[in-house]
């Protein structure tokens, strides 16, 4: 995956102002929450992929990603993977 940090590094910026305008208080709860249960089944995920989780769950929204990973978190919320269909 030679270009992932580009695509990253460019869309930072719009990503970290959604971050900013999400509602802490709502998803600080459900992200340590998430860590927790994570951690205690041994689920190692970063802290942005956490955040992005996070603030899915908290927004009872559908997560929509071609990476595995989130389907190890540990408690329910909705992941599809639309590479797949």
């Amino acid at each position: 995956q030679p270009h992932r940090f580009t695509r990253l590094r460019d869309h930072m910026d719009d990503f970290q102002q959604a971050v900013n305008d999400a509602d802490m208080g709502v998803i600080s709860p459900v992200y340590a929450e998430m860590r927790t249960s994570c951690e205690a089944a041994g689920v190692t995920l970063g802290a942005l992929d956490m955040m992005i989780a996070a603030h899915a769950k908290s927004l009872g929204a559908t997560l929509v990603s071609d990476d595995g990973i989130f389907r190890r978190i540990p408690g329910a919320f909705s992941i599809e993977n639309w590479h797949q269909k």
